[in-house]
């Protein structure tokens, strides 16, 4: 895959998968702030999480529910980076494809 295939592939599913993930995020917003739950559960939801996107996957759902497990996957994904964003510990000069912990992008 070329670096404009890869661009085009990007443009086309992150906005799908961010308006999946903003869903998800207000249908369980009632739950309370997730700085409130414990890196181990965090954990155990993601693997959960994970568990139901392969379940999902091999019985052959449709779309929308492939898109549901994927959005509930990436959000724990996000939700984890969070308590570690957020960490006393952190180092912000650490970099990763450009962008800084801290979400500050830098030249590649």
């Amino acid at each position: 895959m070329n670096h404009l295939d890869l661009q085009d592939s990007i443009i086309r599913a992150f906005p799908r998968l961010a308006l999946g993930m903003l869903h998800k995020l207000s249908v369980h917003a009632a739950k309370g702030p997730w700085d409130k739950v414990e890196l181990a559960d965090k954990i155990a939801k993601l693997e959960e999480e994970y568990r139901e996107l392969r379940i999902a996957i091999d019985n052959g759902a449709p779309f929308h529910e492939i898109m549901d497990e994927c959005a509930d996957l990436a959000n724990m994904c996000l939700i984890i980076s969070d308590h570690y964003a957020m960490a006393p510990q952190k180092n912000l000069s650490s970099s990763f494809g450009g962008v800084n912990w801290d979400g500050a992008i830098t030249s590649t």
